[in-house]
């Protein structure tokens, strides 16, 4: 099977997601995915390159959530790729976002496109 370079390794340790609270999943992921588009190659899809890859971009609580779910993804990037933003995605994240769309208001002088 494909085994990624040291190379690529340190650089996906970069990205480190370690479960700080100030850390958006989706931003992780978002990261990872551009990194691993750089380097997708015709021997190994880039879900199976992301599937690799991930955990070397974990630390502490992530990386100990990653060894106890990995046995249950059967290879399911997508389903590994959900479940990490289920269980790493805070309430005060989405409560923010919520909040941010209850109280958005629009500038006086300012329109909507395809509004005037």
């Amino acid at each position: 099977g494909y085994e990624p370079c040291p190379d690529l390794i340190a650089m996906v340790r970069e990205l480190s997601f370690s479960r700080l609270s100030s850390e958006n999943p989706n931003h992780h992921l978002r990261e990872l995915d551009q990194l691993c588009s750089r380097f997708a190659s015709t021997s190994v899809t880039r879900d199976t390159l992301k599937w690799k890859l991930f955990s070397y971009s974990l630390a502490g609580k992530a990386e100990q959530w990653y060894t106890n779910t990995v046995g249950n993804m059967n290879d399911n990037w997508d389903e590994l790729k959900g479940n990490f933003c289920l269980e790493f995605f805070h309430l005060s994240h989405f409560m923010a976002q919520k909040r941010d769309i209850r109280c958005f208001q629009q500038r006086e002088g300012t329109h909507r496109r395809g509004m005037v």
